[in-house]
C-alpha cells in the first residue's frame, strides 16, 4: 500500500488587529483527489516538532482509513473520540483545556465502558452524575465534567462523527462560584520560611507582591528583571537560542494569556533583594527561575523527538508547591 502524502505547510493569514501571521497547516488528497487542508495552529504558539507530529499521525490515519471508516461506519469507540477529539483540536490550546478534556472523556469511559459513540443517549448524562456524585465529586465539578463532554460531542456533530449530541438538552445545575483562595502575609511568610531553596523563595515573594500567573513567573528572563526601577515585564518570547557558561540552551516560544497581559509590574524592594540574591547564585541561565540544567533536558527531548506538546516548564511543581504549604500550615499551628 502506498504511503499518502501529507505535507506541512506555512499559511500566511491576517488578524483583525492588521497583524500578518502564519499557521501550519496541513495538506493531502483524499480518495477523489480533491486537496484537502487542516490548520493545526500559528507559527511560534504550535513548535515544529508538535507539527510533524501531527503530521505523521495524520499519514497514519489515512494509511489504515481510520478516520474516514469511523466517520461513516458509526464504528468510533468513546476512548477513541477522546483520542481523536485532543489530536484534533488540542494543539493550539491551553495545557489547563486539553487536561479538562482528558479528564471528563476518562470519567465518561470509566462509567460507560467503552461504548460506540452513536450509542450514547440522553440518559448517559443521568448516570455519569450519579455516579460522580456517589464517588464524593463536588456539584461544581461534576457540572464541569457534563458541560465538557456536551462540548466534545458538538464538536463531534459538527465533523460527523455524530448524527446529533445526546447531551445537548441536558440541564446540568447551576454554575457554582468558588471563593478565591488569598493568602494573608503570615501564610506568605510561613511559606518562605520553609521553602527548601531560594529560587522558591523568591518565586513565592514574587508571585504575592507582583500578582503575576504561574506561567508568567516560570518565562521571566533576567532582561525582563529592572532592579534599578523595581520592575518585571512580563512580555512574549521568540524560539531562539542563548549561550550561557559555554553552554548553548534553548530560549522557549511563549506568550501570555491575552493581549493585555503584555505589561510592566512594579514590585516592592524586599522582592528585589531576593530576587538580586537568586541572580548571584545563578548558574547562567537567561531565566530567574528555569535553571541550565532543566533548559538541556528540555531542549534534548526536543530535539529527539520526546518532547510533550503540552510540557510541564518546571517538574513536580504542585507536588513541591502542596508540599510547602502544609509544611507552612503545620508551623503556623505549630507556633499557635
Amino acid at each position: 500500500m502506498t504511503t499518502p502524502k501529507v505535507h506541512l505547510l506555512k499559511r500566511p493569514a491576517k488578524l483583525p488587529s492588521g497583524r500578518r501571521v502564519q499557521y501550519w497547516t496541513l495538506r493531502w488528497s483524499d480518495r477523489r483527489g480533491r486537496q484537502r487542508y487542516k490548520s493545526i495552529g500559528r507559527v511560534g504558539t504550535v513548535t515544529r516538532a508538535e507539527a510533524e507530529t501531527a503530521r505523521r499521525e495524520k499519514i497514519v490515519a489515512l494509511s489504515n482509513g481510520t478516520a474516514e471508516h469511523e466517520r461513516s461506519h458509526g464504528a468510533m469507540t468513546l476512548s477513541r473520540f477522546v483520542q481523536l477529539h485532543e489530536e484534533t483540536f488540542g494543539h493550539s490550546k491551553r495545557p489547563a483545556t486539553v487536561i479538562g478534556w482528558r479528564n471528563a472523556g476518562n470519567h465518561a469511559i470509566t462509567i460507560l465502558g467503552d461504548v460506540k459513540l452513536d450509542d450514547i443517549d440522553w440518559s448517559d448524562a443521568g448516570q455519569i452524575r450519579n455516579c460522580l456524585l456517589e464517588r464524593g465529586a463536588s456539584p461544581a465539578t461534576t457540572r464541569k465534567v457534563l458541560a465538557t463532554l456536551s462540548s466534545m460531542l458538538n464538536r463531534a456533530v459538527l465533523r460527523k462523527m455524530l448524527r446529533e449530541n445526546p447531551f445537548a438538552n441536558e440541564d446540568f445545575g447551576p454554575v457554582v462560584s468558588r471563593p478565591k483562595r488569598i493568602f494573608t502575609q503570615v501564610e506568605i511568610d510561613a511559606m518562605i520560611s520553609v521553602a527548601p531553596t531560594l529560587r522558591w523563595k523568591a518565586m513565592i515573594q514574587l508571585a504575592y507582591t507582583s500578582g503575576i500567573r504561574r506561567s508568567e513567573l516560570w518565562h521571566l528572563r533576567s532582561s525582563d528583571f529592572d532592579a534599578t526601577a523595581g520592575t518585571v515585564r512580563v512580555e512574549p518570547h521568540d524560539a531562539g537560542r542563548y549561550v550561557a557558561n559555554g553552554q548553548d540552551v534553548p530560549i522557549l516560544a511563549w506568550k501570555p494569556k491575552t493581549k493585555r497581559s503584555v505589561r510592566t509590574v512594579p514590585v516592592p524592594k524586599s522582592t528585589v533583594t531576593m530576587i538580586l540574591r537568586l541572580k548571584m547564585q545563578s548558574d547562567g541561565s537567561p531565566y530567574i527561575f528555569i535553571g541550565l540544567k532543566r533548559l538541556q533536558a528540555l531542549d534534548a527531548k526536543y530535539k529527539a523527538g520526546k518532547l510533550r506538546p503540552r510540557y510541564e516548564v518546571i517538574n513536580n511543581f504542585n507536588r513541591d508547591f502542596n508540599d510547602i504549604q502544609d509544611k507552612a500550615k503545620a508551623k503556623l499551628e505549630a507556633d499557635n
